[in-house]
């Protein structure tokens, strides 16, 4: 598309000024500026305008979901075992973040915790995904932007951490432009394009349009465990979790830990208008934080660790666009970004296993205080396991 051509189709959503800058460009930079408008989706970013203007509203009653403790499992970790010994469960990790919050310059998952761990993020993940699988399952690793380069330079440097190369598979997470509240797509104080990854729910339709999907199929791939690099205590290739999901004939299952008090600020897992979903802790009413069932136990207390599964097929529909963006605004703009959990909803009924918080969940999230190095570095030393 020429320069004439970009402009009146500019104007036609009203972003014109994103060419306002081109007198001012050499040959270069205006071919570069060029490409990068045509590669967005601009019909894409007015529907979400609209979208935006509207309003979100979540609908439906709010209600109890089932859940399994894993001391209430028997034979379920058979059908589990099984899945993994054949080789029909893949591991995808959420990789895309920086390690800036934790005075770190590289990708989130190279930062190395102190001793007596000495490891990265990346290599303590690795040995989790090995620990229950007989042979290493394929681990595939959803990068961003920034850190895309930098992460395939670790793993080559670090020779992998001893795992099977032809089973690590890197992806790439889109970007969306940034758009101010009056929709125009934010620019920078350089006027440059303001550009953000589109949220942990675009895994499904990248791992799509990337072709990594259609190849864990031909693979043999029937399950796909999804988690987040900052829990250093994930157990994302686990017996008990495909088993249940499994004996329980369900598509998707999500992992929990009970919270600690009522007031815990994590969102949990529920039945919203009759579909499993998270719920916010701000969503939940008073009343609803402290009821309880008959025998005593909370219900609304399961909380969300992102250590989701899903079946290929439910990662099929996801990718079909059948997804909705939420809208982001707490940095003065409007980021629109795709939820990872709302698959859930896609179902009418999931898995939930309760994990023991201790064993399972320890996240990484800043350089001191609570979910802090020196946290994780002591979950790593100190577990069992």
């Amino acid at each position: 598309m020429n320069y004439q051509d970009m402009k009146k189709h500019l104007e036609g959503f009203g972003q014109q000024h994103l060419l306002e800058n081109w007198e001012n460009l050499n040959g270069d930079e205006q071919t570069a500026l060029l490409t990068e408008l045509t590669a967005i989706d601009f019909p894409l970013l007015a529907k979400l305008y609209k979208e935006y203007q509207a309003g979100e509203e979540e609908s439906g009653e709010i209600a109890p979901i089932k859940t399994t403790k894993v001391s209430d499992l028997t034979t379920q970790v058979t059908a589990g075992e099984e899945v993994i010994a054949n080789g029909q469960l893949a591991v995808v990790t959420l990789a895309g973040g920086m390690g800036s919050r934790l005075g770190h310059k590289g990708p989130k998952g190279s930062f190395v915790l102190p001793e007596p761990v000495n490891l990265s993020l990346f290599e303590i993940l690795a040995g989790n995904i090995r620990r229950n699988a007989p042979q290493p399952p394929h681990w595939c690793i959803m990068t961003s932007y920034d850190n895309h380069e930098d992460t395939l330079a670790f793993f080559e440097a670090k020779d992998y951490f001893g795992y099977e190369r032809s089973k690590i598979h890197f992806f790439t997470q889109p970007r969306i432009p940034i758009m101010e509240f009056c929709g125009k797509v934010a620019l920078d104080e350089n006027g440059k394009i303001r550009m953000a990854s589109n949220g942990n729910g675009a895994v499904f339709g990248t791992l799509k349009s990337s072709g990594l999907l259609t190849k864990l199929q031909e693979w043999g791939i029937k399950w796909v465990s999804v988690c987040g690099i900052d829990n250093v205590l994930v157990n994302p290739v686990d017996p008990r979790f495909v088993g249940l999901a499994v004996a329980e004939g369900n598509i998707a299952a999500g992992k929990s830990i009970t919270k600690r008090d009522p007031h815990e600020r994590v969102g949990v897992f529920a039945m919203r208008g009759g579909v499993p979903s998270v719920v916010e802790y701000f969503e939940l009413t008073d009343e609803m934080r402290h009821s309880t069932s008959e025998d005593g136990e909370h219900l609304y207390s399961e909380g969300h660790i992102l250590c989701n599964l899903y079946h290929t097929s439910l990662i099929e529909q996801a990718a079909s666009g059948a997804m909705s963006y939420h809208f982001n605004t707490s940095s003065g703009v409007i980021k629109s970004e795709l939820l990872n959990c709302d698959v859930f909803a896609m179902v009418d009924s999931i898995s939930v296993l309760s994990v023991p918080r201790e064993e399972e969940f320890s996240p990484l999230k800043s350089a001191t205080g609570v979910d802090s190095v020196e946290t994780a570095t002591a979950s790593v030393a100190n577990r069992k396991n």
